[in-house]
């Protein structure tokens, strides 16, 4: 998937929907796919607010989520500096989440809720989420 944008251009409009119906199209096909729902990094600790996108895409798909824990980027991917920082940096895989058995927008916002609960209880980290 050489040909994936790594960073979504967020006012592209009719972009963000092609966009959209490729990351369905692929989950469709059987290929795993990794998301960052907050979207951004902060240097705060604590995790912000997940985007639906993912969510959507999974539960339009029928794909499990698996979340993921990440410890040590904050001082090792510090904002405004260029270069990384040696240090340690963990990924902790949960357990997948069953794919939800409706499709709508109740069904993306359990996923995603579930997804952030059980980061959060492994995160060690406060919940920043409005």
């Amino acid at each position: 998937m050489s040909s994936w944008p790594t960073t979504p251009d967020r006012g592209r409009g009719q972009g963000s929907a092609r966009d959209a119906r490729r990351v369905l199209r692929t989950a469709a096909s059987g290929a795993s796919l990794a998301f960052f729902p907050e979207g951004t990094f902060e240097d705060t600790p604590g995790l912000l607010r997940f985007h639906a996108g993912a969510f959507v895409a999974a539960v339009r798909a029928g794909c499990p989520v698996a979340p993921a824990v990440i410890r040590g980027t904050r001082q090792a991917l510090q904002l405004h500096r260029g270069l990384a920082y040696p240090g340690v940096i963990e990924v902790e895989l949960l357990p997948a989440l069953p794919v939800p058995a409706a499709d709508d927008a109740a069904a993306v916002s359990n996923l995603r809720q579930a997804a952030r609960s059980a980061i959060l209880e492994r995160l060690g980290e406060p919940d920043l989420a409005p």
